[in-house]
């Protein structure tokens, strides 16, 4: 059966990313296809014989395997990557992180490791201001040396996004209302403290909101309510919690109330925190990763790659 290996040039590169995403885009086209992690917390020191018993267990009623790799090409990562793609013959799909240091011998390591296996390279979160120049010189030089480019995914909010649920938790929230709704998703965090004009124009412009005001700002937390949000996050309140009249609103209209003992600006940067450690973990990325692709990439040649 085919066989993809999916590795990076760091941790949080965006192989997770692209790992589900393929995975779902080959269940699309009527294949089995089974993600397989087998350095999912692996010490450093594993054998290349226990992850390729890991890949044959896991792998084994599967059309297409789908294995996420190490976050490191070099030295013994490297190795251990080049020694278990040999073993299974699979090909490679490498995931480059964007970032202005970002240079082609990171993707020319590759190409030595893998030779003609490495099917290509995703360079991931590209920031706008950069993406010609990213598009214009760096693959270009890539493409001159026998690389593939296979995409380039432009950073994009949603993909820094996380859950109702795991907001309370970062934040140390107590829910007054709407723990069922902790799955709801969050790729806007709006501060009612910065309010100038009537709060429900203000808090109208984005969706998929975490509003984060102070508990005595009744006028905030209505006009909050009174737009499609995620959850209201009420700071600064100890264990008084809510209004009443702000708590039964919430109620109606199923929005979740969390309250926090900290004030809201320390409360916001906890949060701006917790984006940079967002995980690639709820159907929102993965629709929004797989239409990044659409856009900017080529699926015809990434699931070539799979024989799909």
């Amino acid at each position: 059966m085919p066989s993809i290996y999916i590795t990076s040039d760091k941790p949080r590169s965006g192989k997770t990313a692209l790992a589900v995403t393929l995975q779902r885009k080959i269940e699309e086209h009527g294949k089995a296809a089974t993600l397989i992690t087998p350095f999912s917390g692996v010490k450093e020191d594993a054998t290349l014989e226990s992850v390729l018993e890991t890949v044959k267990n896991e792998g084994k009623d599967s059309d297409i395997n789908i294995i996420e790799g190490l976050g490191d090409l070099e030295n013994n990562s490297g190795d251990l990557s080049r020694q278990l793609v040999e073993s299974i013959d699979a090909k490679v799909i490498l995931v480059l992180g964007y970032s202005p240091s970002l240079y082609s011998g990171i993707a020319l390591r590759a190409q030595m490791l893998f030779g003609e296996r490495l099917a290509g390279v995703v360079i991931n979160g590209v920031t706008v201001y950069k993406q010609r120049n990213a598009i214009v010189s760096l693959i270009d030089e890539l493409e001159g040396q026998g690389v593939k480019i296979l995409a380039t995914i432009p950073e994009d909010r949603k993909l820094l996004g996380f859950t109702v649920g795991e907001l309370a938790q970062h934040i140390g929230g107590t829910f007054l209302y709407g723990e069922h709704k902790k799955d709801l998703f969050i790729d806007n965090l709006m501060i009612g403290g910065l309010v100038l004009d009537w709060g429900y124009l203000y808090f109208e412009r984005h969706e998929n909101k975490a509003v984060i005001v102070r508990g005595n700002r009744p006028d905030l937390q209505m006009a909050a309510l009174s737009t499609p949000t995620s959850c209201l996050v009420l700071t600064g309140t100890g264990s008084e919690g809510a209004i009443e009249y702000v708590q039964i609103e919430a109620e109606e209209e199923e929005i979740p109330l969390i309250c926090v003992e900290t004030n809201t600006l320390d409360t916001v940067g906890v949060l701006e925190k917790l984006q940079d450690r967002a995980e690639f973990n709820h159907t929102v990325k993965e629709e929004r990763f797989s239409e990044l692709i659409d856009n900017n990439g080529d699926w015809t040649s990434i699931l070539a790659v799979a024989k799909v």
